[in-house]
């Protein structure tokens, strides 16, 4: 697993800065009507992902502002963006009571322990790590379900219960170290984002999503090489009129 691959092949694009660029735009666009440049920007990381999955020095697809494009984009990408949030909901259901719990603890033990903050610091070193842990474990199916549906540009793979689960289980140890050093990257950017007084938040943003896009093609072509049910391809690009379109 080649975790910064992704960074790489931002850096080497000519007009990797431009797409720096307009993913800012969309991701900003968030503040005028809240989820369509995302999933617009989704869909342009969908198209890295069957990229990758077929060859993985595939350089990136493009990404303009031309209306009829994002929305194309859009359309791909509420595919992922929907099988994540159904598989999300037993995340929530299962992390919610620990939540509660762990809120109403500290209250209970703040009023009890005004002098002594014994029992407050020993809820938040228990109880904060152990929901951050199992939070971290359940969104790796949500992430290969996610991809799945992606790469195929359709919302059965993701919705096949039995397949996601083993694709998960087969390529599980690096999916979880992947999330954890890309998690580590976006931490320390955080920082430098502050510093720089969030300039770079937006850029980084984008960033952070080609790299994940490209961990997400490997892990792709890991899960099949491993035994995982295949899915088909979708297509990697929406040409301009007058190009031949490209598939997978």
């Amino acid at each position: 697993m080649d975790h910064f691959v992704g960074f790489r092949r931002l850096r080497a694009d000519p007009e990797g800065l431009t797409k720096l660029g307009v993913g800012s735009l969309l991701l900003l666009s968030a503040m005028l009507v809240p989820f369509v440049g995302q999933i617009a920007l989704r869909g342009w990381t969908a198209m890295m992902i069957r990229r990758t999955a077929v060859e993985p020095e595939a350089p990136l697809p493009r990404l303009e502002l031309d209306l009829d494009y994002i929305g194309k984009l859009f359309g791909t990408g509420f595919k992922g963006f929907l099988i994540s949030m159904l598989w999300s909901l037993p995340i929530a259901l299962v992390l919610a009571p620990g939540i509660i719990c762990l809120v109403f603890g500290a209250v209970f033990a703040a009023t009890r322990s005004s002098e002594d903050p014994t029992a407050l610091l020993c809820l938040f070193g228990a109880g904060v790590p152990v929901l951050v842990v199992l939070g971290l474990l359940l969104a790796i199916p949500a992430q290969i379900a996610g991809m799945r549906a992606e790469i195929a540009d359709d919302f059965g793979p993701g919705l096949k219960f039995g397949e996601v689960l083993h694709a998960t289980r087969l390529v599980f140890r690096e999916a979880l170290t992947a999330t954890l050093v890309l998690g580590v990257v976006q931490a320390l950017l955080l920082p430098l984002s502050m510093l720089l007084c969030y300039l770079p938040l937006f850029p980084v943003a984008v960033a952070m999503m080609v790299a994940h896009a490209h961990v997400a093609g490997q892990l792709h072509r890991l899960s099949i090489e491993r035994g995982a049910v295949p899915v088909a391809i979708g297509p990697t690009d929406f040409p301009k009129p007058g190009q031949p379109a490209l598939s997978g």
